[in-house]
């Protein structure tokens, strides 16, 4: 019922018209002036999805979701632990979607015809999401049928965060969690990465992006997009580690066939090369409001 009242709401705030999924979501019970009270957090349990939002009705309010589960189902993505984030009014950190449907017919899609499932579309593939990719090669990033649980979480009125496990994913690593946090009176955005290797292993830690992307130096970037700037910190534990920009692409790694152009993206990248407990933190607020620098310490201090 609140969801109703919301939507009645914003459809008189902004003067908008009707749509028919209104009246088949309309509920008959929400008594006019009863007032929204919509959660701001969220954990869909089913689903393995964590919602974060500063508040509702705002157009430039942060919000924040991201993902657990597994991707063993047909039409999924490998995007478990893929996260998209918005604060501004711009959609900073974002996931491109599918590929066109003309493709799902077998003479008709070049995955198929060059010999892999259609996991392997960089849409699909875990490189083409916002999550960590461990040692890169032509098979596909992450375990399908393994399931990242989400080992646990607290809503808080001013900050909130999410722990997700993603161990059973990867076959490079003994341990892996990440964690995400909206802090700051939730202005700000930390993404914890604390991966236990089992062997020197290369990482990439990927966020894709419509917006121009600058990089101040070897832990910094700007983000510009529609007048605002939103600053990335990346800082990690790991000796050998460089900052830049990659294009929306298939890695060479990869099985290499026709794709989707993806010119208007592109992918503010961390590559690592490391070996035993590493630890990725990044930061990201918007430039004007001078939040600063802090890491929120270790997941298990959150």
């Amino acid at each position: 019922m609140q969801y109703s009242i919301y939507r009645a709401d914003e459809i008189e705030s902004n003067n908008l018209e009707p749509t028919p999924q209104d009246l088949l979501w309309y509920d008959p019970k929400a008594e006019e002036g009863e007032g929204v009270g919509l959660e701001k957090d969220k954990y869909y349990t089913g689903a393995k999805i964590v919602s974060m939002r500063e508040e509702f009705g705002k157009d430039t309010a942060a919000w924040l979701a991201f993902r657990g589960g597994s991707s063993n189902q047909a039409h999924d993505h490998l995007d478990v632990g893929g996260f998209v984030y918005t604060i501004g009014g711009v959609r900073w950190a974002v996931d491109i979607g599918k590929e066109p449907y003309s493709y799902l017919t077998d003479e008709n899609n070049p995955s198929i015809q060059a010999g892999y499932d259609s996991k392997y579309f960089y849409r699909r593939k875990g490189e083409g999401h916002n999550i960590v990719v461990i040692n890169p090669d032509d098979k596909l990033e992450t375990d399908i049928n393994a399931k990242a649980e989400i080992e646990r979480y607290e809503f808080g009125e001013n900050s909130a965060y999410a722990i997700l496990d993603m161990t059973k994913l990867y076959d490079d690593v003994t341990e892996y969690k990440r964690g995400f946090m909206l802090t700051d009176s939730r202005r700000s955005l930390i993404v914890r990465d604390e991966i236990n290797l089992k062997s020197q292993s290369e990482l990439y830690w990927f966020m894709t992006t419509r917006a121009e992307i600058e990089i101040v130096d070897n832990t910094t970037a700007i983000l510009i997009e529609d007048g605002k700037r939103l600053k990335v910190e990346i800082k990690t534990n790991a000796p050998d580690a460089e900052l830049s920009i990659m294009a929306a692409e298939l890695l060479p790694t990869s099985p290499q066939f026709n794709n989707s152009p993806n010119s208007e993206y592109s992918k503010l990248a961390l590559k690592v090369s490391a070996s035993g407990e590493v630890n990725i933190t990044a930061k990201m607020y918007l430039e004007d409001e001078n939040i600063g620098w802090s890491d929120a310490g270790s997941l298990e201090s959150w």
